[in-house]
């Protein structure tokens, strides 16, 4: 039986890596999180506009609504979790964060009527996903001799709601349309609604102080977020388009909890860590990939 790795998995690790910056430059700079995704999103939108020149944008609607519908969860949950960074780091809010993959892989179970009839048609390679999904959680929750920050849960409670939902919607984006130009105008479309609901927001509540938003500091962070967000959001796009269950995609970028922890130890930052579990993230990851390659 022949052995090709999927697409959506290279793409998956690529985002793994791509995404384990992102934290780190919140970590860095500390900024306050409203203006900090504001420029986050502005960047997104620099980046993937020339795509969608090059592409066009998808016509039909179903695309424009579950889009929307993605927006509200990431405008709210990207507050959530930059602050949450601010306050309890990078390393717990990416070991509380994968619980929430078992929720995304039992939603689109019940949805995807094709996808349930595929994977109970073949049990054995059931079996096998469902355990490596569960063995990934537990490894990622271990991931430090104290694996759950009480917290970060508090702090990040809506992000684990994101992370549950919101690949579901965002893969239900993404296939309404068939079109070339789908995970370019998906990344563009996306920023641009949560743009404008971070605006609404701030027109009722002026939480954005413009003395933050033009700081120096806020606008370094925003960039570099910015950039490394644009370009995982793309790869992910692409990957969410082609893998059969959006829980896959989540397990195989659990692995950017591993390279939290690497830079960490490289940089010299005290952080208690549990080898074998970050060996164990990584087998899940790679184990999934080869279940789904045979």
């Amino acid at each position: 039986m022949g052995l090709t790795l999927p697409l959506w998995g290279i793409l998956g690790l690529t985002v793994a890596f791509i995404s384990t910056f992102v934290p780190l430059i919140q970590e860095r700079y500390k900024a306050e999180p409203f203006p900090l995704v504001m420029w986050m999103k502005i960047i997104v939108v620099i980046i993937t506009l020339p795509f969608l020149f090059m592409h066009g944008i998808p016509s039909d609607s179903k695309f424009y609504i579950a889009t929307f519908l993605s927006a509200c969860v990431w405008a709210v949950s990207d507050i959530f979790y930059f602050n949450a960074i601010r306050h309890v780091g990078s390393g717990v809010v990416t070991r509380v964060i994968p619980s929430a993959v078992i929720i995304t892989f039992i939603v689109w179970t019940m949805i995807d009527a094709q996808f349930r009839a595929n994977y109970f048609s073949k049990p054995t390679q059931a079996i096998a996903i469902a355990t490596t999904i569960l063995m990934s959680v537990f490894f990622a929750v271990r991931l430090s001799k104290c694996p759950l920050s009480w917290q970060g849960i508090r702090l990040l409670w809506f992000v684990l709601f994101a992370v549950a939902i919101g690949p579901i919607l965002d893969k239900l984006s993404i296939g309404s349309s068939n079109t070339k130009s789908a995970p370019y105008a998906f990344t563009l479309v996306q920023a641009v609604f949560m743009i404008l609901l971070w605006l609404g927001y701030n027109l009722k509540t002026h939480a954005l102080r413009w003395a933050e938003f033009i700081a120096p500091h806020t606008i370094k962070a925003g960039i570099g977020v910015g950039i490394f967000v644009g370009a995982a959001t793309i790869m992910r796009s692409i990957a969410f388009g082609i893998v059969e269950n959006p829980a896959y995609l989540t397990v195989v970028t659990f692995t950017d909890a591993l390279w939290v922890l690497l830079v960490y130890k490289f940089i010299g930052r005290k952080e208690d860590s549990d080898i074998w579990a970050g060996i164990g993230i990584v087998f899940c990851a790679m184990a999934l990939i080869l279940i789904k390659s045979l």
